[in-house]
């Protein structure tokens, strides 16, 4: 779900009650495709305990999030791959979004 102004037909994220773009108070929830592709990425590998890839992704809607990759191959992953959004349990057991190659 992403947020989505009535006014200038725009979506924005974070999520937020007024637009980014014109300052509207009239935004709405709408399904998101979750789909997209990577911006950029980097490796998580110095000072955690288990390595991890964050990424930039630029949904098909046109907002771009922060968000976790899992990918099984990392050297198969690049910029402009096509990706999904998918959910992974924290150690709390809450789901979480993360994206996975498409």
């Amino acid at each position: 779900m992403l947020k989505h102004c009535l006014s200038c037909d725009t979506p924005h994220h974070y999520p937020r009650p007024y637009c980014p773009h014109c300052g509207s108070d009239q935004t709405e929830w709408r399904a998101s495709s979750g789909l997209g592709e990577i911006y950029t990425f980097t490796r998580m590998v110095r000072g955690v305990e288990t390595p991890y890839l964050m990424a930039y992704v630029k949904l098909d809607e046109g907002v771009t999030v922060l968000t976790h990759l899992h990918a099984p191959d990392w050297d198969a992953v690049h910029i402009g791959m096509r990706v999904k959004l998918g959910f992974s349990a924290s150690a709390s057991g809450q789901n979480v979004p993360i994206f996975v190659p498409a």
